[in-house]
């Protein structure tokens, strides 16, 4: 409809509203000095909402929450009060008009909220209203990266107009895994551990067995990787490594296996 044909419409139904024709084109020049004047206009005549008066029309809670590998459930309630109906459009009738006072649109969200405010879910549902009314949503959330074991928030809102009544709750996850302790496999048992020291020992006395030596190299290097979650027997490992050098270094000086300790030494 044209501006001025609709200016005669309200006119004669005597609707208040502001209709000013200039001379100009169908650009930003023409427009631009209106701009501040036609939103202030609109503004005046919108109803003014805060987040405090959201709360107070829109009642939002939280209740069934849970959170699965792969989802996250919730119902969310929404007890709107009569005050609603301050907040409904009448609509001036015209040729064009079907319904002179809709229903007030409340979009209702519930995201899900990672522990570093990250939204890793999110969904909405629409509802409306023209006067006091109890909704309920179940929500599903989905996602891959969504995990039992993570903390989470579920924020659940309804808008009133811009301004959102909220309503959280938190999702703990469940007790951090302890790793297990070291499988019996890869447990030094003390009759091997004997036997290392039985070896070394034989070996310490002057006993020339290859196989002393091997059987000793072979125990010492599988209580070697169990000394690396256990710092004392890393620690006897390293001592009884240091004894072996030291014998071998005496011992063996002057023969053909040291030539390489010779030329150091020379």
């Amino acid at each position: 409809m044209p501006a001025i044909e609709l200016d005669a419409l309200l006119r004669n139904v005597k609707i208040d509203h502001f209709f000013e024709l200039e001379e100009g084109a169908h650009d930003s020049a023409f427009y631009k000095p209106y701009v501040v004047d036609s939103f202030s206009y609109m503004t005046a005549r919108i109803p003014s909402v805060t987040a405090n008066e959201a709360g107070r029309v829109l009642k939002v809670g939280l209740k069934n929450a849970s959170v699965s590998k792969g989802s996250a459930k919730a119902t969310v309630t929404v007890a709107v009060n009569d005050s609603v109906k301050e907040y409904l459009t009448t609509i001036p009738v015209s040729d064009f008009t079907k319904n002179t006072k809709p229903d007030l649109a409340v979009p209702v969200t519930l995201r899900l909220v990672d522990k570093n405010g990250v939204t890793v879910a999110k969904s909405s549902r629409t509802s409306y209203v023209n006067s006091s009314a109890n909704l309920s949503f179940d929500f599903e959330l989905t996602g891959y990266g969504i995990s039992k074991d993570e903390q989470y928030t579920l924020v659940a809102s309804a808008n009133l107009l811009d301004y959102p009544a909220v309503a959280s709750v938190s999702l703990p996850g469940n007790q951090a895994v302890i790793p297990p302790s070291p499988s019996e496999e890869n447990r030094i048992s003390p009759s091997e551990e004997t036997s290392a020291s039985e070896a070394m020992a034989s070996y310490e006395s002057g006993a020339s067995g290859s196989g002393n030596v091997k059987e000793a190299a072979q125990v010492l290097g599988a209580v070697k990787e169990e000394g690396k979650s256990c710092g004392s027997r890393k620690k006897r490992i390293d001592r009884k490594k240091q004894i072996l050098r030291r014998k071998h270094s005496r011992k063996y000086r002057g023969c053909k296996c040291s030539r390489a300790g010779r030329r150091r030494q020379r």
